[in-house]
């Protein structure tokens, strides 16, 4: 059937950082666990009754312990938008659910000195979504001095996890339904990936090959989006490209996508994420669609 109208072929935003992340769980044994209770996950459910939480000592990330600079800024920002979410009450006017609110507080509390929340007892861990995963190792790693049960390597994971997703995945996630942001979050999420690599190469090159294969909202048909986004400071710019840009006669029935070539030329190495503009090329307006 030929609808005869202008459409977007878009996938799903929270879906596209599911899979960003579940990527970087990927390089850990305990990911290739099928079963409804991941062994890795259930020693924190085997000891969760014995913890007071009166009087424990919670682990925290502290920022003197982070030798990059770029490293500390991007710490400093993450816990930033952590709190200033708790502080606004935003999760609360909006109605979202109480495990995003969840995440929010355990990123808080494992990246700040001081700041203390309500620690709830584990739930179920759906395979379908990462999010549920991500809340365990947050709270395995606040409290990982009372599993005495993991070993050296299962350590390593928690922590390697639980910084991944308090410094980058909470905001991903929590962002990822805003459509204004998502240009430029998109590709400030392929930045931070790319200095990371040089601190973690490891867990960064799965995530980078990811955030590769899923540019829809840098897509050139899909960056007008960030015409209103205050974050982007070029806007004027691609408003006149834009403008600039000959209206077609004719429209190809394709899914457009960002001109690797282009991407990886962009400057990664920056302190800022690279501009949007460059990705313009080969704009065409939207374009009518079989269906």
């Amino acid at each position: 059937m030929r609808l005869d109208r202008p459409l977007l072929l878009l996938a799903c935003r929270h879906h596209i950082y599911e899979r960003h992340i579940i990527h970087c769980w990927n390089i850990y044994p305990s990911s290739k666990i099928n079963g409804p209770d991941n062994p890795l996950f259930k020693k924190l459910k085997d000891v969760w009754n014995s913890i007071d939480q009166n009087s424990i000592v919670l682990n925290k990330v502290k920022i003197e312990d982070i030798s990059d600079s770029w490293l500390q800024v991007q710490f400093k920002e993450a816990l930033s938008f952590s709190q200033n979410i708790i502080r606004m009450k935003t999760m609360k006017k909006d109605g979202c659910r109480s495990d995003y609110l969840e995440l929010v507080e355990l990123t808080t509390m494992v990246l700040s000195g001081d700041e203390q929340y309500r620690l709830r007892k584990p739930g179920p861990v759906h395979h379908a979504r990462f999010m549920a995963k991500g809340i365990y190792f947050l709270k395995m790693y606040l409290l990982l001095n009372n599993i005495s049960s993991l070993t050296d390597f299962e350590k390593k994971e928690v922590n390697d996890m639980a910084f991944f997703t308090a410094v980058f995945y909470t905001e991903w996630l929590i962002k990822a339904e805003i459509s204004a942001v998502a240009p430029y979050q998109d590709m400030k999420a392929l930045w931070q990936m790319m200095r990371y690599s040089k601190i973690n190469p490891v867990q960064a090159k799965s995530v980078i090959e990811s955030l590769k294969r899923h540019t829809w909202y840098i897509d050139p048909n899909i960056l007008v989006m960030s015409l209103v986004d205050k974050n982007v400071q070029e806007r004027s710019d691609i408003a006149k490209k834009l403008y600039s840009t000959p209206r077609p006669t004719t429209y190809a029935i394709e899914r457009h996508q960002v001109n690797l070539n282009i991407l990886n030329s962009l400057m990664f190495n920056d302190d800022t994420p690279p501009s949007l503009t460059p990705s313009l090329v080969n704009f065409s307006y939207l374009k009518p669609c079989k269906c």
